[in-house]
């Protein structure tokens, strides 16, 4: 019983040295090619099969994110964050079947150099990583990864050479025979390509064999397809270090490879010795952390309710509308969103394809160009807009051109073109299937009908006829019962966007306007007085679906920062 719980303490101690990141929160591991790459080496250890380090995790720690890669379609690549690593998906369209269709990226490589890849030939500079490698998180005493920022081309001594390097908190390296002498590590082989030996125990761990997960049982097999699969080639030579671990200082051997950091522990138990550092914890740390950059998760489903014609102060703090000021409290406000002009009918096609086209009043137009339908439709993704009084034929969804209509099945009340962008431009209302596929009315209203939902309340529910009150009261009656209570919103990742598409004032050519942001990564209370506009909503758009972007939208940023939380 005693050698049991020196083994579970010890098993604890191990967990505690690679977590130096902020904790990690589960998620389901997305997509069978993301799974199936989890599986082959981490299932065997979720289930207790094997004793032997993690390559992921046991969970990932973030839904799936769009990140910026200027070779995947659109100029967006899936990524998913796991405690070891990250999952990329850089070509979908490629063979799901070949070793590189899931990538692990060169993680450990960027946190030391602070080049951050976004492009098969290009990066973006920063800072390296300030955040220790192995250890305590607040040890003020372990090395960190730009501690080896300067030991890049460090020349490698031979095979059996006894390693007695001593790596320090500042990049010096100093000789200490206290390590050779207790733990005698050699050198097992030196890598041309990159002029750097592996220490033995990595080498023995990434040639080994093991139990793994062949799609259908556990079997015996290759760790790796190939030595350097995992954690590609080394990039410094192995350093020994101490480090707090739980407030305890563990002598560790350390070596930075591409993607990985290994570790080697003398005094853990056998199985867990060599260890994949939290390299993907760290990244996500230094990258939507240190370096302030905010992650963009891939939506299941974007709502975007347009209201009408209220400058900021008159919705926001203004007890008239007091469930919208209790969803600002609950969720997040942008508290510098502004309108693109005046009057509502040129905000709208802004939203809808990234410029106003020239527009500036009401009227009917019969607009050409690409707009948000056509990206969406293009990559696989779908669309609608539900106009509340929007009229239907026998129940089945019609196109409809003219300026206004009133009543129907979804109740009372007017329904404006002016309001419904998809119908200005004739690639729609000169299509009477696609427009029937479309667009429809309130009574129709479907949460999982479309990845991409434009929600157009009728002249009363939206403020433009009727008080703030009254669009309060209805929002307050129609969002949790449409969307935020229904099993669409509960079993996916989702976000509602509120907003108006004018004020009364002239500021940033359409008015100071409230915008309300709801998702689950979003903290409650959040607020960004970041300047954002309807091209800044679009981009949040065609970011979150992968798509590209359009005219206006392309010099814009987005709404990332809603939902960039620590996993």
């Amino acid at each position: 019983m005693r050698k049991a719980s020196r083994l579970l303490a010890a098993i604890a101690l191990v967990i505690t040295l690679v977590a130096s990141a902020a904790p990690a929160v589960s998620a389901p591991i997305a997509g069978s090619a993301f799974s199936n790459a989890w599986a082959r080496t981490d299932q065997p250890v979720a289930k207790g099969a094997v004793q032997r380090t993690w390559l992921w995790g046991p969970e990932a720690n973030t839904p799936t994110l769009m990140e910026p890669y200027a070779e995947s379609p659109n100029g967006s690549r899936t990524v998913q964050y796991f405690d070891k690593s990250r999952m990329e998906m850089t070509h979908p369209g490629a063979d799901p079947y070949s070793v590189g269709y899931v990538t692990n990226g060169l993680l450990a490589k960027e946190l030391v150099t602070g080049e951050m890849q976004v492009g098969d030939a290009t990066f973006e500079a920063h800072a390296p990583a300030n955040v220790n490698v192995a250890g305590d998180a607040d040890d003020s005493s372990g090395p960190t990864y730009a501690t080896f920022t300067g030991l890049l081309n460090q020349p490698p001594h031979g095979n059996g050479y006894v390693v007695a390097e001593q790596v320090l908190r500042n990049g010096q390296v100093v000789t200490n025979l206290a390590y050779a002498n207790a733990y005698h590590v050699t050198l097992a082989t030196q890598v041309a390509e990159t002029n750097h030996s592996v220490a033995t125990p990595f080498w023995d761990f990434m040639t080994s064999s093991g139990t793994i997960w062949d799609g259908k049982n556990n079997v015996q097999g290759a760790l790796f397809q190939y030595a350097f699969y995992a954690t590609g080639l080394p990039i410094t030579e192995p350093y020994w270090t101490t480090v707090k671990v739980g407030g305890v200082s563990k002598d560790v051997l350390i070596q930075v490879f591409e993607r990985r950091v290994m570790t080697y522990t003398p005094s853990n138990p056998a199985g867990w010795q060599v260890e994949s550092g939290n390299v993907g914890q760290h990244y996500y740390q230094w990258r939507y952390g240190q370096l302030g950059l905010a992650p963009m998760p891939a939506f299941d489903h974007i709502y975007v309710i347009m209201m009408e014609n209220k400058e900021y102060p008159s919705v926001v703090g203004d007890a008239s509308a007091p469930y919208l000021n209790q969803l600002i409290q609950q969720y997040g406000s942008a508290t510098n969103y502004t309108g693109v002009a005046h009057p509502s009918q040129p905000n709208y096609v802004a939203l809808w394809s990234g410029s106003t086209n020239g527009i500036t009043d009401d009227n009917n137009h019969d607009l050409t160009g690409t707009t948000i339908a056509d990206q969406l439709e293009a990559a696989g993704k779908s669309w609608m807009v539900f106009a509340e009084n929007y009229p239907v034929s026998s129940g089945t969804p019609g196109c409809y051109t003219d300026a206004t209509a009133s009543g129907g099945p979804d109740g009372t009340g007017t329904y404006a073109r002016k309001h419904n962008p998809a119908m200005s431009f004739t690639s729609v209302n000169e299509n009477s299937e696609r427009c029937a596929q479309h667009i429809t009315d309130f009574s129709h209203f479907d949460p999982a009908a479309a990845n991409f939902s434009l929600i157009v309340p009728n002249l009363c529910h939206d403020m433009h006829d009727c008080p703030v009150s009254d669009g309060d009261r209805w929002l307050q009656n129609w969002l949790p019962a449409h969307i935020l209570n229904s099993p669409t919103w509960n079993q996916t990742n989702s976000a509602v966007i509120i907003t108006w598409d004018e004020g009364t004032s002239g500021t940033g050519g359409g008015g100071h306007i409230p915008t309300i942001i709801i998702s689950k990564q979003t903290p409650a209370g959040y607020v960004s007085a970041t300047p954002a506009n309807h091209y800044t909503l679009l981009r949040t758009i065609e970011n979150a679906f992968g798509l590209g972007c359009l005219q206006n939208s392309c010099t814009n940023g987005n709404l990332q920062q809603f939902f960039g939380g620590q996993p």
